[in-house]
C-alpha cells in the first residue's frame, strides 16, 4: 500500500508534468488505473518477488521486458479489484489480518511471531506481508459477494457428477490463455485467434510451454508457467472436462474457445487411486451475519458479537438463528447444519468447529461468507464414503463454477476500468 504522500506526489507528476521540471526525481508512474496509480518502485518490488519465485521453482525466467509487462498486468488486475472492494465498503481490519496470519502460521506448524520472523529472514517485511494479505482478504470477500452468491449447485448436478466419476484420477494441467476483450469486434477476435495458432505452432515445434506461458499468456497463472495445479476430473473447468482425459502426458491440446478467449492446454502429469473414507462427522448449528450494501463490515461484526453475548446469557439458539441468521436454508431449521463431514465447510469454519467440544459455543469468527457463531452439538465416527463423495462433488462443482465465473468477472472489471500503461521498454 502506498502512503498518502507518495500517492499525492505521483498524481501531481501525472497531472502537472510541465509544471514540475524536477519530476525526474520523483517515483515514476508506470500505470494509471482509474483514479489511482502504480509506481515504478512498486513494480520493481513485485518483479523481484516474482523473479525469486520463478528461480526457486527451477523455471526459466522470461526476458526483463516480458517479466515487467506480465507483473504489471497482474498488479493492474489486483488494483482494479481492490478499488472496487474499497468503493463498496469492504475492508480487512487488524483482527481479520491477525487471524489469517495465525491460520497460515499454524499450517506451517509455527506461531505467528516465528512465522513473521521467518519471513523477515527471507527479506519480506511483516508490514509488506500484512498489507498484501489484507488485500487478498478484501479480494476474496469481494469475489464471494459479487460472484459466489449467485452460484448454486443442484442435486441433479451432484448426481450427474457422481455418475460420471468412475475413478479418482487427477490431472496436473498447464494453460496458455489468449484473452479476448469484452465486446471485441470480429477483426480483433480473428487477430487473437491467429495469435493463439502461432503460439500453439511454436509449442508443437518444441518451444518450452512454461516459457511461452510466462511471455504470452493472459491467464492469472502465466508467471507460474501456466500451471493450474492438480485437479480431479470433477474440478476441471467444464469447457475442458471432456477433452483432458483424452490427452496423453505432455500432449498439447487443440485451441479451445471460451467467453474469456482462446485456451491451449498441456497435460503435464496424471495420478490416481480409490479409497474408503472413515471419518469424524460433526453435528453443528450456526448463525451467519453477512455484510452487504446496507450492512457494513463493522456492523456485521457488532451484530454477531451481540448475538454471542445473548447466547452466553442463555438465549435460545434456534430462536436467534431464525431471527438473525442470513443463511436462509439453515435459519429456517434454527441454524441446524446437520452432520458435517470434514471438508464440507470452508477451512476457517472447519477450524473453529473442530476446536469445540460438544455443547461448546464459539466466539464470533469470520469466513468469506460473513461472521459466524457456531455451536457443536455432537460428533460421531462412521464409514461415510458415499456422503463424502457427495460433499466433495458439491464442493468441486462450486469451485468449478466459481473459477469460471471469476475469470469472466475479472476480465470484465479490467475491460471497464480506465487503464493507461506507461511502461517503457527496457526500463528497470
Amino acid at each position: 500500500m502506498k502512503t498518502d504522500v507518495s500517492r499525492l506526489l505521483a498524481l501531481l507528476c501525472l497531472l502537472l508534468p510541465l509544471a514540475l521540471p524536477a519530476a525526474e526525481l520523483l517515483d515514476r508512474v508506470v500505470a494509471v488505473v482509474n483514479d489511482d496509480v502504480i509506481l515504478d518502485s512498486e513494480l520493481d518490488e513485485q518483479v523481484e518477488v516474482v523473479r525469486a519465485q520463478i528461480a526457486a521453482s527451477g523455471r526459466q525466467t522470461p526476458g526483463e521486458d516480458v517479466l515487467r509487462r506480465q507483473v504489471l498486468e497482474r498488479m493492474i488486475v489486483r488494483e482494479v479489484q481492490l478499488q472496487r472492494a474499497r468503493d463498496t465498503g469492504l475492508e480487512a481490519d487488524d483482527a481479520r489480518v491477525n487471524a489469517a496470519i495465525a491460520n497460515i502460521a499454524g499450517q506451517n506448524r509455527q506461531t505467528p511471531e516465528r512465522f513473521l520472523q521467518a519471513l523477515a529472514a527471507q527479506g519480506i517485511s511483516p508490514t509488506t506481508f500484512r498489507e498484501g494479505l489484507a488485500g487478498d482478504l478484501m479480494i476474496e470477500r469481494l469475489q464471494q459477494r459479487d460472484v459466489g452468491r449467485r452460484i448454486n449447485v443442484s442435486e441433479r448436478e451432484i448426481e450427474g457428477l457422481l455418475e460420471d466419476s468412475g475413478d479418482d484420477t487427477q490431472y496436473r494441467l498447464q494453460q496458455i490463455l489468449i484473452a479476448i476483450p469484452e465486446n471485441a469486434p470480429s477483426e480483433e477476435v480473428q487477430r487473437r485467434r491467429a495469435e493463439a495458432e502461432r503460439v500453439r505452432q511454436a509449442l508443437q515445434d518444441g518451444a518450452d510451454f512454461e516459457t511461452i506461458a510466462a511471455s504470452e499468456s493472459d491467464g492469472q497463472q502465466a508467471l507460474e508457467g501456466g500451471d493450474l495445479g492438480w485437479r480431479s476430473r470433477n474440478e476441471i473447468p467444464s469447457m475442458f472436462a471432456e477433452l483432458v482425459p483424452q490427452l496423453e502426458e505432455g500432449q498439447i491440446s487443440e485451441i479451445i474457445r471460451s467467453p474469456s478467449g482462446f485456451h491451449i492446454l498441456r497435460l503435464a502429469e496424471t495420478r490416481g487411486g480409490s479409497r474408503t473414507m472413515v471419518l469424524t462427522e460433526t453435528r453443528a448449528r450456526h448463525i451467519l451475519i453477512q455484510p452487504d450494501l446496507l450492512t457494513s463490515e463493522a456492523d456485521a461484526r457488532r451484530e454477531a458479537e451481540q448475538v454471542y453475548r445473548e447466547l452466553q446469557a442463555g438465549a435460545d439458539f434456534a430462536a436467534l438463528a431464525r431471527e438473525h441468521s442470513d443463511d436462509a436454508t439453515s435459519a429456517s431449521r434454527g441454524g441446524d447444519l446437520g452432520w458435517l463431514p470434514p471438508g464440507a465447510v470452508v477451512p476457517p469454519f472447519q477450524q473453529a468447529m473442530d476446536a469445540l467440544a460438544p455443547g461448546e459455543l464459539s466466539e464470533p469468527f469470520e469466513t468469506r461468507f460473513g461472521w459466524h457463531v457456531v455451536e457443536v452439538q455432537d460428533r460421531r465416527r462412521r464409514d461415510a464414503t458415499d456422503q463424502m463423495r457427495r460433499a466433495q462433488a458439491q464442493r468441486q462443482l462450486m469451485e468449478r463454477k466459481m473459477a469460471e465465473e471469476v475469470e469472466l468477472w475479472v476480465r470484465q472489471l479490467r475491460d471497464e476500468a480506465y487503464v493507461e500503461i506507461r511502461l517503457e521498454p527496457g526500463a528497470s
